[in-house]
C-alpha cells in the first residue's frame, strides 16, 4: 500500500466521521428544539388558561 492511498483512505474515514459528527449534533439539535417549542406551547397555554 503507498502513500496516495493511505492518505486517501485517512481523508475518507475523517470525512465519514465528521459527516457521522454533524448528524448526531443536527439530530440533537433538531430534537432540543422539539422539545422547547413544546414546552413554549405548554406555558403559553398555562398562562392563556389562568
Amino acid at each position: 500500500m503507498n502513500m496516495m492511498s493511505r492518505r486517501r483512505v485517512l481523508r475518507t474515514m475523517a470525512f465519514s466521521a465528521s459527516t457521522l459528527a454533524l448528524g448526531c449534533v443536527g439530530h440533537a439539535a433538531a430534537q432540543d428544539t422539539f422539545l422547547l417549542g413544546r414546552i413554549g406551547a405548554g406555558l403559553q397555554g398555562a398562562a392563556g388558561n389562568s
